[in-house]
């Protein structure tokens, strides 16, 4: 594979793993959101209850009592519907988390791919270079060797 051709992969890999991010962080933010959500709920059932007790004692209407019944059990079913959705956006954050960690570890892969050929390529340049330097000491000290031998 070409330098060229892998560079383009590892931008294409960055890329996704950029936007894998930022799905991720909306996921989570989202997962985030509903937990408070649930939260708030659950804290207006108890104040509710609460609420309930201290009034039960003191003679409310029939109708009323029925009414807040009603309402506490739509308050439940809300909180059953909100546990239920922060359980589905929880399930898609770590889905989406989990893609992110793939898609560095692709970029990663394919960044260690190209210093090593990088690595390669100086280490082959280095060792002709070398080659080159010999060589011409080589024959430097034949020119000279010849040189001296029919001085004498």
């Amino acid at each position: 594979m070409k330098r060229r051709t892998l560079q383009q992969l590892i931008d294409l890999s960055r890329r996704q793993r950029d936007e894998a991010a930022a799905e991720s962080a909306g996921a989570e933010r989202d997962a985030r959101a509903a937990g408070q959500t649930l939260e708030s709920l659950t804290v207006y059932r108890r104040e509710l209850e609460r609420r309930g007790a201290a009034a039960a004692g003191t003679g409310m209407d029939p109708r009323l009592l029925v009414c807040r019944r009603q309402f506490a059990d739509r308050l439940e079913q809300a909180i059953d519907a909100q546990a239920d959705r922060r359980q589905v956006l929880d399930d898609a954050a770590r889905e989406r988390h989990q893609q992110l960690v793939e898609r560095q570890k692709r970029l990663l892969a394919y960044e260690q791919l190209l210093n090593r050929r990088d690595h390669e390529a100086r280490r082959t340049t280095l060792r002709r270079d070398q080659q080159h330097t010999d060589e011409q000491a080589g024959r430097l000290h034949t020119t000279r060797t010849t040189r001296m031998d029919s001085d004498e």
